[in-house]
């Protein structure tokens, strides 16, 4: 029989990469709610793996870990294999497995204080069996391919007896992966986490760009799998690597106007489409947007008749000033002739 100490040792034998410590350190820390969004192959389910294991050890109960289906559960975790060709199941030490059930993928392991906790793969696809439990902590693999009423259902069971829930996942789109990003960012109760594989460093970047070059991954797909973009939802979209790019280095927030500094525009002229303008202020070497604003049709002739505001903006190249003119007045006649 194994004592407390060697039990330690064999639970310690998984090191978890540096990225992958905050995600540990804030679990351990007390958080309840806890979403790691990361890039693709950058050991998710193995970090989340083990640290289930190591609470089962610790406090006594249930815990759930629960994948899109039941099938990708058997296969990413009951079946598979890791990196060196050892069982991922292998991690349980063998010497407080109680019970293994093949049918139900459910292991029963002994706890330090003699009691026992229970483990089970469970699909989001049958979030029916969750019902009337009472887990005391939960996984959600790969939250965007899931159906979001799993969590929806066991959330007021982990509220009501203080149990923890850590998603982990790469987008797909703006899902509900995405709206539960939103809420973990702006609440304190939630541990927000979300890398790119330039901060991870998993994969070599010439890799993913081999593979960009051969045509197996287009730029939308690299963005979504490893720079762990929301905006990848459709191809194509042109300008979502430089957005995602602006977001991550923080680049889009709340820009004050600065009264001391003249406020330039720049125009995209829309005939029969939208006309947009920015507003943005040359600080320093920084180029502030500090507005935006966007009208089908006519413009507000506020904005023509401010001199210093026409003085101060960038017209197309295309454009003089004399057509820019013409050519929101003529929209503006042909939106009065209509009505």
């Amino acid at each position: 029989m194994l004592t407390n100490v060697e039990v330690e040792r064999k639970l310690n034998r998984y090191k978890p990469r540096p990225y992958q410590v905050p995600v540990l350190k804030a679990l351990d820390e007390g958080f309840k709610r806890v979403l790691a969004i990361l890039p693709r192959r950058a050991g998710k389910d193995i970090t989340a793996l083990n640290y289930v294991i190591r609470k089962m050890w610790e406090c006594p109960g249930v815990y759930y870990y629960i994948f899109p289906t039941y099938s990708q559960a058997k296969k990413v975790i009951w079946d598979s294999l890791d990196n060196d060709g050892h069982r991922i199941l292998d991690y349980f030490p063998k010497d407080l497995v109680v019970q293994m059930n093949s049918q139900e993928m459910k292991i029963r392991m002994k706890t330090k204080n003699g009691g026992t906790s229970l483990f089970q793969l469970i699909g989001s696809d049958n979030y029916d069996s969750l019902m009337g439990t009472n887990p005391r902590g939960c996984v959600f693999s790969e939250y965007a391919l899931q159906d979001p009423l799993a969590y929806r259902y066991i959330r007021p069971i982990l509220t009501a007896n203080g149990g923890w829930a850590l998603f982990i996942s790469t987008p797909r789109g703006k899902n509900h992966l995405w709206n539960i990003y939103q809420i973990a960012q702006n609440s304190p109760d939630w541990f927000c986490y979300k890398l790119t594989i330039e901060e991870t460093n998993h994969i070599p970047l010439e890799e993913i760009e081999k593979e960009k070059r051969s045509g197996e991954l287009s730029q939308d797909m690299i963005m979504q799998e490893y720079y762990t973009s929301f905006d990848m939802g459709v191809e194509g979209s042109y300008y979502a690597s430089y957005m995602d790019r602006m977001r991550r280095e923080q680049k889009i927030s709340d820009v004050p106007w600065e009264c001391a500094f003249p406020v330039h525009t720049a125009w995209d002229i829309g005939v029969r489409d939208s006309t947009v303008i920015l507003f943005f202020q040359c600080i320093g070497t920084t180029v502030r947007i500090i507005d935006y604003y966007e009208k089908q049709g006519y413009i507000d002739q506020g904005l023509l008749n401010n001199n210093d505001l026409l003085a101060l903006s960038k017209m197309p190249n295309d454009i003089t000033r004399t057509q820019l003119l013409l050519s929101i007045l003529n929209n503006k006649e042909q939106n009065e002739s209509k009505t």
